[in-house]
């Protein structure tokens, strides 16, 4: 009876770790370092929901919020947001605080986070086919532009 019992919680705890190791929408660490791509490398194979750090053109306004890049404007744009206020680094609320708050805004960033691909779109009018779930903004510098 003592074996069964053992042997039956034991198979259990293993089915429970692999239910929850499988099914993560974030599957890999925050305690690992990112890696640093570009926006045009961001799309490739591999790179979904791998820890990245990039450099992009933040567009932000009534219905959209989008990052882009100016070097290869042939990639598609991933609609941009943030994670849980518990798994944001330190410095991504300062930096928030201290960006431009008009109607229409573009921002440079270096950010920290993961792309997901949006099955069915995300976004205003699920209008992106990926978004990039930022956890850590290293620097935000507002740019002046002619609002569209």
């Amino acid at each position: 009876m003592h074996k069964q019992l053992l042997s039956f919680v034991l198979i259990l705890l293993l089915a429970n770790s692999l239910s929850f190791g499988g099914s993560s929408n974030n599957p890999q660490s925050d305690t690992e370092e990112p890696r640093a791509v570009s926006f045009c490398e961001l799309f490739k194979e591999g790179n979904s929901y791998q820890l990245v750090r990039i450099k992009v053109v933040w567009r932000l306004g009534h219905s959209f919020s989008y990052i882009y890049s100016p070097e290869c404007e042939e990639r598609p744009s991933a609609w941009v947001t943030f994670d849980k206020e518990e798994n944001l680094c330190d410095t991504t609320g300062n930096r928030l605080k201290g960006l431009n708050k008009e109607f229409y805004n573009e921002t440079e960033l270096i950010a920290v986070g993961r792309l997901y691909s949006c099955k069915g779109g995300c976004g205003h009018s699920s209008s992106y086919d990926y978004k990039f779930v930022v956890t850590c903004l290293e620097e935000a510098k507002s740019i002046k532009v002619n609002k569209p």
